[in-house]
């Protein structure tokens, strides 16, 4: 594996090391830092949340006067660190953010793990939902999943409520040669833009609808809705209202669809 000196000497002084199984890969790209904030454009007064800080490749560069900020670390050394490191308007969580307590925040940003990329945005879409804008660094593959549309094979759930909250801009691939260690795929840096400011009591329920629906995918539309009580034939008359055929795939639908087929069962959902 190719040496970074400086980051090496550092792991040293922490007694600390790069663990796979928290997908670390530092951000070392000077040029992509730079780009990450000027996308995300902050704002005087605006709260901060960043996933997995790591050594702080990203957080040095935040105007911690200006901002109330937010970490989740989950590597006790790295979050030692930042802890000691960051002290101005700073709250420094140790522990996985996939358990992270829903909270007002403004912006979120992220160079996301690979292999927990989908939870997170997941995570984030579901129980953060209105916050502002957010810049991440996801593995090229994902955001092929989160901008795909109706009929693709990647169009699902996760793209269906990220595209129904707000706007995905593609900012820039990045090479493998910008993180230590380097990975072994491109990651693509992305803005998202919030347009509806939608309610966790909202965008959780409607996710929970969404993973039922596309739960089989080989599956109609009615076969699909099993998880709401009652008859089929009541089922395909409510959607036929809808001007929706029964037996068409979740796949198919566009999003205005899918919310006006949840709009007409929501209120039979149980969590």
């Amino acid at each position: 594996m190719k040496k970074h000196p400086e980051i090496d000497a550092l792991l040293r002084s922490l007694d600390a090391s790069v663990l796979k199984r928290y997908g670390q890969n530092f951000l070392i790209d000077d040029f992509i830092i730079q780009k990450t904030f000027a996308t995300l454009a902050l704002q005087p007064g605006e709260t901060i949340l960043e996933i997995g800080p790591g050594l702080g490749a990203l957080t040095k560069h935040v105007p911690f006067q200006d901002h109330t900020y937010i970490s989740y670390e989950i590597d006790r050394q790295y979050h030692a660190y930042l802890t000691k490191t960051y002290t101005t308007n700073t709250t420094h969580h140790l522990g996985n953010f996939l358990k992270a307590v829903s909270e007002t925040v403004d912006v979120i940003l992220g160079n996301l793990p690979y292999y927990v990329t989908s939870d997170i945005l997941e995570k984030i879409f579901k129980d953060f939902p209105i916050f502002k804008r957010g810049v991440f660094l996801v593995q090229k593959e994902v955001i092929e999943r989160l901008i795909a549309q109706p009929g693709d094979n990647a169009y699902g759930p996760l793209a269906i409520l990220v595209q129904s909250l707000g706007e995905i801009q593609t900012i820039t691939d990045v090479h493998p040669a910008s993180f230590y260690p380097e990975p072994h795929v491109t990651s693509t840096l992305f803005l998202w833009t919030n347009n509806h400011h939608v309610s966790v009591e909202v965008a959780r329920p409607f996710f929970y609808f969404l993973k039922k629906l596309f739960l089989n995918r080989r599956k109609n539309i009615l076969n699909n809705l099993t998880f709401i009580n009652g008859a089929k034939e009541e089922k395909t008359r409510q959607l036929q209202a809808l001007g929706i055929e029964d037996n068409r795939r979740p796949e198919s639908l566009t999003i205005q669809e899918v919310w006006m087929v949840y709009d007409a069962f929501k209120s039979q959902i149980t969590l």
